[in-house]
């Protein structure tokens, strides 16, 4: 007689970090953080992907380095689309904007603050 068990489906371990943000959300998150909402500053679906492209870069290395964040990277450099899910953990998405904007802002002519840099070292540090 053989007995035929139902497939075992994974469930997410209590210790997962939620990931819940779109790559659209951490690139206006960026913005923000360069005191420029889009609704204060026209930017063009050309501006959004060149900082998605941005993002995308600063996760590959990122990777490279021991701060891999599970991101969900696309398959091609350049073809990623601002509304898929990050997959980076809820916990490190501010810091990953911070440091995002750190890396579009000389392109607009900003300097962060100190008080963003303050608030990226205790970022990074969680």
């Amino acid at each position: 007689m053989t007995i035929t068990l139902p497939p075992v489906t994974p469930t997410p371990s209590d210790d997962a970090l939620p990931s819940t943000s779109t790559k659209r959300q951490i690139v206006e998150m960026a913005y923000e953080e360069c005191s420029l909402a889009g609704y204060e500053f026209n930017v063009t679906p050309e501006e959004l992907f060149s900082s998605l492209r941005k993002l995308d870069a600063l996760m590959a290395r990122w990777k490279v380095s021991s701060r891999d964040l599970s991101y969900n990277a696309p398959l091609q450099f350049g073809d990623g689309d601002l509304d898929d899910v990050s997959g980076i953990p809820d916990a490190a998405v501010e810091g990953t904007a911070i440091s995002l904007a750190m890396a579009i802002a000389p392109a607009m002519g900003k300097q962060m603050s100190g008080e963003s840099r303050a608030r990226l070292n205790k970022a990074m540090s969680a």
